[in-house]
């Protein structure tokens, strides 16, 4: 899931971002491979020649429970790549779990807990039950930062998911 995503955001024509990510938006072929589908909220950022960077852009108010705090906050122009890596950490949290984000809330509700900074519950003890789930569980805040200028990249998420996948027989090794 992270490596498409980082295939969006290192796009050599410009950022992609894709806007909707949930787990549903993957499919698996065949042979086993995750393909990233659905790309109907996707956007291209518009470079900014003057000021040398991506311009940030604005989406309306974001619905559903999976979205990053600034998606909540339609009047502002905030928004850029950084919106897809919060909601790929509410995929892993999903994974690791079985759980939504603040399943057992309305929409509303759970974007109010998100706009204040508030986090579903991550029991520690997930980090207790398999080295693979540990990481997960250790990605969850890196992912999560409020401020999207603390978030981590995705880039930074796939680097840090294949450390983990390389340190395992390491980690096995010392059982």
């Amino acid at each position: 899931m992270a490596e498409s995503l980082a295939d969006l955001h290192g796009f050599e024509d410009g950022v992609i971002v894709h806007d909707d990510v949930q787990l549903c938006q993957w499919m698996t072929t065949p042979d086993g491979r995750l393909k990233l589908g659905d790309f109907n909220r996707a956007t291209i950022m518009q470079w900014d020649e003057i000021n040398g960077g991506y311009c940030k852009f604005n989406n309306g108010q974001g619905a559903s429970q999976y979205r990053a705090p600034e998606e909540y906050r339609a009047e502002e122009v905030n928004l850029d790549e950084q919106i897809d890596t919060f909601s790929f950490c509410n995929n892993i949290y999903a994974l690791v779990t079985g759980l939504w984000n603040f399943y057992d809330l309305e929409d509303a509700e759970a974007q109010e807990k998100v706009i204040d900074g508030d986090l579903p519950f991550v029991d520690p003890r997930w980090k207790d039950r398999s080295y693979e789930e540990a990481k997960l569980v250790e990605l969850l805040p890196k992912c999560w930062a409020y401020d999207p200028d603390e978030r981590i990249s995705i880039f930074d998420a796939v680097k840090f998911l294949r450390q983990a996948v390389e340190d395992k027989p390491k980690h096995q090794a010392r059982g």
